[in-house]
């Protein structure tokens, strides 16, 4: 009778300690996705996700982080991986000088951020998010500027709208004055990010930051001024992970880099647009655009 009692006593002990290796080994599979507070990059960051679970992980979202505080929580460990952007990592995360060879600026940060972050770079997308100043076509017709040198020469007749972004980043204006010169602007008015192509449609400024791959700048009514003196680097997306979960999951690796992969200038384009003014939209269109890619 003790023996059985012990036989019993020994198989429950085991199932205790396998049942809780199993809990353990599922948590461990949990992998929570970042995104920055924007839609494309909340886009990105469901594509990430999306890729994720179809690779068999357990997924946590959480979207809508600061650019300022992202980079932070993914090395004090609060994500895994998250969608980065190739200036933001050269220029405001590793400090270095800017480039626009573009091999030399994704070896620079792939090599910055394993040595002084720990953190993995993994393949970047085709997708050229570049910086620039959007102008309304009207204007630039109007005064024969088409180049960022035309609108520093004739600054004072315009009214440049400032956003948080490029005051937070050490004063982008300031950098680009640099090369260019002294923007002597008529006034510079602090204006919403997401809301810069309605003051400038209002006329309210005219001139505005913006990117390559706004959906805006579809539009006839405004035009991205060319950066003849090279200011901006080529603005890529890259997954930037974790190194211990790189390493240790290379089938999450590559569902990701698979998303990279996918990605081309025009489709994304074309989803910031379905998402825009819709505060989920940024699922809805993620979804759709990753099971079509999938079919």
């Amino acid at each position: 009778m003790r023996r059985k009692k012990a036989k019993i006593i020994a198989v429950s002990l085991c199932l205790t300690f396998l049942l809780s290796s199993c809990e353990k080994e599922a948590g461990e599979q949990k992998i929570v996705v970042g995104a920055k507070d924007f839609t494309e990059n909340k886009i990105l960051g469901e594509l990430y996700a999306l890729a994720l679970e179809d690779a068999g992980f357990e997924v946590e979202r959480k979207f809508g982080i600061s650019d300022l505080d992202i980079h932070e929580e993914l090395r004090e460990g609060r994500i895994d991986v998250y969608p980065e952007y190739t200036e933001t990592a050269l220029l405001w995360r590793l400090g270095e000088e800017p480039s626009t060879d573009f091999d030399k600026v994704y070896q620079t940060i792939k090599n910055g951020y394993e040595r002084l972050y720990h953190l993995e770079v993994l393949e970047y997308s085709n997708v050229n998010y570049q910086k620039g100043i959007g102008i309304r076509t009207e204007t630039a017709v109007e005064y024969g500027i088409w180049t960022i040198s035309q609108l520093q020469a004739n600054a004072d007749q315009f009214v440049f709208g400032m956003t948080p972004e490029w005051i937070e980043q050490q004063e982008e204006l300031a950098s680009l004055e640099q090369v260019y010169g002294n923007f002597e602007f008529q006034e510079i008015k602090n204006i919403e990010s997401d809301r810069r192509y309605e003051e400038l449609q209002d006329q309210e400024v005219d001139c505005i930051p913006v990117y390559a791959a706004d959906t805006q700048l579809k539009e006839e009514e405004f035009t991205l001024l060319e950066d003849d003196q090279n200011f901006w680097i080529p603005n890529f997306i890259f997954p930037v992970m974790k190194s211990d979960l790189a390493k240790e999951e290379q089938d999450a690796v590559d569902a990701i880099n698979e998303i990279s992969s996918m990605l081309k200038q025009e489709e994304i384009i074309i989803l910031n647009e379905g998402a825009d003014g819709d505060e989920e939209g940024y699922k809805n269109v993620a979804q759709t655009y990753y099971y079509y890619k999938k079919k």
